[in-house]
C-alpha cells in the first residue's frame, strides 16, 4: 500500500469522524420516541453535589445515548437490515412473520404499583358475601381450545409475540392471545361484587375481542388462544343480575369494514360504534346512527404495534384514522388529570372545563387515539340535556375511550374512569352523581389478567372523602 493510499484512507476516516461528531454534537436531539411512545431523557441539571458524586456524569451519559439524533430512523434501519439478513422466525412464510415484542414497549401500561393493601384491610369488603366461586377455582376450557395447551403457552411466552400478516395496505399486526386452559375468574367475580355493592344500579360488562379473533389466518389459529371459548367460559361465571353486552356477533357481521386498526392494538372508532349500539340496546336508551355524526379525518396513524414490531410494512401503509363527532349536541366536559412520577400517581389537578375531542397537531397524528379525552390518565365528566333520568359510569381500559362519543344522545351524565388512574372512592362517586348504570368495558386481555380486576376492587376500598 502506497503512502498516498494511506493518506487517502486516513483523510476519509477523519472526514467520517468529523461528520459523526457534527451530527452528535450539533444536530437537534429528539425529545420523544414514536417507536417507544415515551418522552426521552432530559438534559440533567448541573449541581456541585451531583458532579462530585458522579451522578451528573452518569445522567449526562444516559441523556447523550438516549437522545441520539435521528434515533427512531436508526432503529428502523437496524430492523430492516435484520430482515434483509434473514433474521426471521419459523412463521416467515406467505407474508407472515412472528415478531418478538420489545419488553420496554407497553401496549396497556399497568401502573400496578398504585395498588395498596386497603382492600385487604377493609372489613366491609372482606366480610361481604360474594355469590361466586372462590379465587382458587379455575375457568375450565375444553381440550380442543388449542391443538396442544402446553405448546400454546410456549408460543405466547415468547415475549408476547405478534403475527405480522398480509402485504401492502392489507398488512396487519395481530397480538397472540394467551389462550391458557385455566385461569382465576377474578374478573367476573369483581363485576359480581359491584352488583352486591350497588344492588339498585344496572351493571353491564362488555368484553371486547382483539383483532386476532377476526383476522388471524386459519392456518395460524393453532398458535393463538380461542377467544370465543374463553369469553363463553368467563360469561358463565357472571351473576344472572349482570347484563352481559355481547359484541361478538356485531363485530363479526362488520369485520369486512374498518373496525380494527392494523398498526395499533385498539379497535377503530367504527368498531366502537357497533359495540356502543349493542350496549344501547341492552340499556334500553336512545341511540342514533352515523348519519347524526360528522366524520373527522385525521389521516396517517402508525400505532403501538408498529412501535413494538418496527416492521416497515406497517409504517409504509399506516392506518387511515377517522373519528365521529355527534351533531347538534350541547354538552359540558369537565376533567381532572392525574399527576404522575415515574408511572406512579402522586396527585391530581383541579377539575377544569375542557373538550372531549382533542385537537391534534401534525405530530399528534401518530398518536391519533388520544383524540378521545387526551388519553387515559384522567377522570372525565360529561353533562347533557337529554332528560333521560339515566347517569352512566364507565369503568374501562383504553378500548373504552371511543365508546362515550356514541352515547351523547343517550344519558344525562357520563363519567369515565380508567382502571389505571383513579384514587378516590367509587362508592362516593356513584352516590354523589346519582349513577343509575355502571358499564365495564375491557378488552379480552384485560379480562384475562388480574391487574384490572384488582384495581376495580381497590376503588371500593379507597378512603372515602366524606
Amino acid at each position: 500500500m502506497t503512502n498516498n493510499t494511506r493518506k487517502i484512507e486516513y483523510n476519509v476516516l477523519i472526514i467520517i469522524y468529523a461528520i459523526i461528531c457534527i451530527v452528535f454534537l450539533f444536530f437537534v436531539r429528539p425529545t420523544f420516541s414514536e417507536y417507544e411512545n415515551r418522552a426521552l431523557l432530559k438534559l440533567p441539571e448541573f449541581s456541585v453535589d451531583k458532579y462530585l458524586s458522579g451522578k451528573f456524569n452518569e445522567d449526562l451519559s444516559n441523556w447523550f445515548s438516549d437522545t441520539v439524533p435521528f434515533r427512531d430512523d436508526l432503529v428502523s434501519a437496524s430492523f430492516i437490515l435484520k430482515q434483509l439478513n434473514g433474521v426471521e422466525s419459523e412463521f416467515s412464510f406467505q407474508n407472515v412473520q412472528l415478531v418478538e415484542v420489545d419488553n420496554d414497549v407497553n401496549l396497556e401500561s399497568n401502573n400496578s404499583n398504585i395498588i395498596n393493601n386497603n382492600l385487604a384491610n377493609n372489613n366491609e369488603i372482606n366480610t361481604l358475601s360474594i355469590s361466586t366461586t372462590s379465587n382458587t377455582d379455575k375457568l375450565e376450557t375444553s381440550d380442543s381450545d388449542t391443538e396442544n395447551q402446553e405448546d400454546d403457552s410456549n408460543v405466547f411466552d415468547k415475549n408476547h409475540s405478534l403475527f405480522i400478516v398480509g402485504k401492502g395496505n392489507k398488512a396487519r399486526a395481530l397480538a397472540i392471545f394467551a389462550g391458557v386452559g385455566a385461569m382465576n375468574p377474578l374478573y367476573p367475580q369483581t363485576v359480581n361484587m359491584y352488583k352486591q355493592f350497588f344492588p339498585n344500579q344496572n351493571i353491564y360488562t362488555m368484553i371486547v375481542p382483539t383483532a386476532t379473533e377476526y383476522y388471524c389466518p386459519a392456518d395460524l389459529r393453532k398458535y393463538t388462544g380461542n377467544q370465543e371459548k374463553f369469553l363463553d367460559a368467563l360469561k358463565s361465571y357472571l351473576s344472572p343480575d349482570i347484563k352481559y353486552v355481547d359484541v361478538r356477533a356485531a363485530l363479526e357481521k362488520h369485520k369486512d369494514e374498518y373496525i380494527y386498526l392494523r398498526t395499533d392494538h385498539h379497535w377503530s372508532p367504527l368498531g366502537a360504534y357497533y359495540a356502543a349500539e349493542e350496549f344501547a340496546k341492552a340499556a334500553n336508551v336512545k341511540f342514533k346512527d352515523l348519519t347524526n355524526y360528522d366524520k373527522v379525518h385525521v389521516g396517517r396513524f402508525v400505532g403501538s404495534l408498529y412501535r413494538s414490531s418496527k416492521d416497515e410494512r406497517l409504517n409504509n401503509y399506516p392506518d387511515d384514522f377517522s373519528y365521529y363527532v355527534p351533531k347538534d349536541v350541547n354538552y359540558v366536559c369537565l376533567q381532572y388529570n392525574y399527576i404522575l412520577d415515574k408511572g406512579n400517581i402522586v396527585g391530581k389537578t383541579g377539575i377544569s372545563d375542557t373538550a372531549f375531542f382533542k385537537q391534534l397537531s401534525d405530530e399528534g397524528k401518530l398518536r391519533a387515539y388520544l383524540v378521545y379525552m387526551g388519553g387515559d390518565n384522567n377522570t372525565t365528566y360529561l353533562r347533557f340535556n337529554n332528560n333521560s333520568n339515566r347517569n352512566l359510569l364507565i369503568l374501562k381500559d383504553s378500548y373504552g375511550n371511543p365508546v362515550p362519543s356514541f352515547l351523547f344522545y343517550s344519558f344525562d351524565n357520563i363519567i369515565v374512569v380508567d382502571y389505571r388512574y383513579f384514587i378516590d372512592n367509587i362508592i362516593d362517586l356513584v352516590a354523589e352523581n346519582n349513577i343509575t348504570d355502571i358499564l365495564f368495558i375491557n378488552n379480552v386481555e384485560s379480562a384475562m389478567k388480574d391487574i384490572a380486576s384488582s384495581h376495580y376492587r381497590e376503588f371500593l376500598a379507597n378512603p372515602s372523602n366524606k
